[in-house]
C-alpha cells in the first residue's frame, strides 16, 4: 500500500498535509497491528526489518498546550477540574518511537536467535 513511504512535495497545500497526517496514521495503525499479531503468534512481522518509516509529526507547543478535559459518560461537568495539557503529539511520536523499538526487538528474537514456535512444544 505504500503508506509508510513519504508522498511527493509536489504541493505545499493543507489538503496535502492532511493526506499525510491520515497517510501517516494508517501506516502506524496497521505496523503496530501487525506487531501485535508478530508477538501472539511467535512470528517475524510481516514488515520488513528495513521498512522506512513515515516521518513523526512536529510537535507544536499550541496543540500540545490545549487542555485535556475527561469525557463523561452523561456530560455532566466533573465536581472536580481535572484538566490537564492534551499532549497529543507528544503521545503519538511516543508511541510511533516504541513500536520501532519493539519491531527492531522482534526481529532480534525471531531471526539471530533462531526462535521458532512450535505449538507441540509447548503442550
Amino acid at each position: 500500500m505504500s503508506l509508510h513511504l513519504n508522498a511527493e512535495d509536489s504541493d505545499d497545500n493543507e489538503a496535502a498535509n492532511a493526506d499525510d497526517t491520515i497517510r501517516g496514521a494508517t501506516f502506524r495503525g496497521a505496523f503496530s497491528l501487525d506487531e501485535a499479531c508478530s508477538l501472539c503468534s511467535g512470528k517475524v512481522p510481516h514488515f520488513s526489518v528495513s521498512t522506512h518509516f513515515t516521518v513523526k509529526p512536529a510537535i507544536i507547543q499550541e496543540v500540545e498546550s490545549q487542555p485535556w478535559i475527561p469525557y463523561t459518560d452523561d456530560g455532566a461537568p466533573l465536581e472536580i477540574n481535572y484538566t490537564q495539557p492534551l499532549n497529543l503529539r507528544s503521545v503519538y511520536t511516543t508511541f510511533c518511537e516504541l513500536s520501532e523499538i519493539v519491531h527492531r526487538t522482534l526481529y532480534d528474537l525471531y531471526i539471530h536467535s533462531g526462535f521458532s514456535y512450535n505449538k507441540s512444544s509447548t503442550a
